[in-house]
């Protein structure tokens, strides 16, 4: 009965950190553009991507130490203390724009709430980055747990410790991939759209090795490339939409953006796990690979047609 009690509460207080995750994300990647000039945006989500990547890695690697030396009740205490002081360094964050004010009447408020993804449909750019990282986010979904895993012992014939490789390898390779953005911002910045086509063409092509491949070792290096060109598409996208938007309505835009994002993560975790039992875990990777060749085919198709750095921003009409 106590061990019930201790779950419940442990998936309670999950639910909550994920809820206010919900929040933080979309504010975070507002904040950026306020506090950069624009010609350092990409340099900005590189530095913040790295530093994500190191405490994911730093994270998971220490955490299992702690758990084992002082109890994983402690360890939710020092999770704690640390969610405070990160809350409490926000304080510490000077935004030099100006505030918006914003009428709280019930019209308002629903023209608030749909006018993150009406402006995303109308604008172009937008549009096509949005509809990309749909495709991309469905097929993301094959680096879940459970279809890793499957992959690791049917295909790969491993044990579930090459789960845990695959991950961190998936990590480094992303860590990588940020410091690379890092030093090709000017570059990234210039060409965005050709960023996105070159990354997310990769990206297929490397899934579609993954898939076919049976060696772990190879697998675990195909991941780790994967992981580069995953975080140059994934900076270029979020520059993308902090260069054409409003600093007053980009935590709406980004708010919109995520829900389609999640509900769309949502139905392929149940899709591509149906497809695994019916059809197997190589299908899978596969049906993936289809998902970021038309991503990338998406992007040349808008490559010649736009240009992003001639696009009207999204501006404030509430």
């Amino acid at each position: 009965m106590m061990a019930t009690n201790y779950l419940g509460g442990i998936l309670i207080l999950v639910f909550v950190i994920s809820f206010m995750d919900g929040w933080t994300r979309p504010c975070r990647n507002s904040l950026v553009p306020r506090l950069v000039s624009s010609n350092q945006i990409v340099k900005a989500n590189s530095l913040l991507s790295s530093i994500n990547q190191i405490v994911q890695i730093l994270g998971w690697s220490l955490g299992g130490i702690l758990i084992v030396y002082i109890g994983e009740i402690y360890v939710l205490l020092i999770t704690i203390c640390l969610l405070a002081l990160s809350t409490i360094s926000l304080f510490f964050i000077k935004d030099p724009t100006n505030d918006t004010t914003v009428n709280q009447d019930a019209e308002s408020k629903w023209k608030r709430f749909s006018f993150g993804w009406i402006n995303i449909w109308n604008n172009k750019i937008l549009r096509v980055a949005t509809l990309m990282d749909l495709f991309e986010t469905f097929a993301g979904s094959i680096w879940i747990g459970a279809i890793i895993l499957v992959f690791v012992k049917k295909v790969l014939y491993k044990g579930e410790e090459w789960w845990g490789f695959i991950n961190a390898s998936n990590i480094t390779g992303m860590l990588i991939g940020s410091v690379v953005a890092w030093f090709l911002a000017r570059w990234i910045n210039k060409k965005l759209i050709v960023s996105l086509f070159l990354s997310s063409l990769s990206v297929c092509i490397l899934t579609f090795i993954f898939a076919l491949n049976n060696n772990p070792w190879i697998s675990l290096g195909i991941v780790l490339l994967m992981g580069i060109p995953y975080q140059l598409r994934d900076i270029s996208q979020q520059t993308i939409f902090q260069k054409n938007v409003e600093y007053s309505i980009l935590p709406i835009v980004f708010s919109a953006h995520g829900i389609l994002i999640y509900m769309v993560f949502g139905l392929s975790v149940l899709i591509m796990g149906l497809l695994s039992d019916l059809f197997g875990v190589k299908t899978v990777y596969l049906t993936a690979g289809t998902l970021y060749g038309i991503s990338a085919l998406l992007t040349a198709l808008v490559k010649s047609k736009v240009n992003i750095e001639d696009n009207i921003k999204i501006k404030s009409t509430l």
